[in-house]
């Protein structure tokens, strides 16, 4: 099996077989986490990353959203809870400050 196939398959199980009985189990719902990009080129999986009921991030670009989890970090929890160690440094040739 190909390497894509594989993710593929994480995050379908993720999605149907983890996230969405857990959901039900506590009567409450997941969140679709594709972004932007990754929901218009299809790129996210379909039964798996956009599987959820909500889709906080749908409407944000991929440098949006690393540009969020910086503010989280810096603003709202006054610590490092997203690890700066996944979010890139530059994505693109896109360079990203700390302001």
């Amino acid at each position: 099996m190909n390497k894509l196939l594989q993710e593929n398959l994480q995050a379908k199980i993720r999605g149907t077989s983890i996230l969405s009985n857990l959901a039900a189990q506590f009567g409450a719902i997941f969140t679709n986490n594709g972004n932007k990009i990754e929901v218009a080129t299809g790129y996210a999986t379909l039964y798996g990353d956009v599987g959820g009921a909500l889709c906080p991030i749908a409407d944000l670009l991929k440098t949006e959203v690393f540009e969020l989890a910086r503010y989280l970090n810096r603003e709202i929890f006054h610590s490092e809870v997203i690890p700066e160690s996944v979010l890139p440094t530059s994505f693109i040739g896109l360079k990203y400050s700390d302001s």
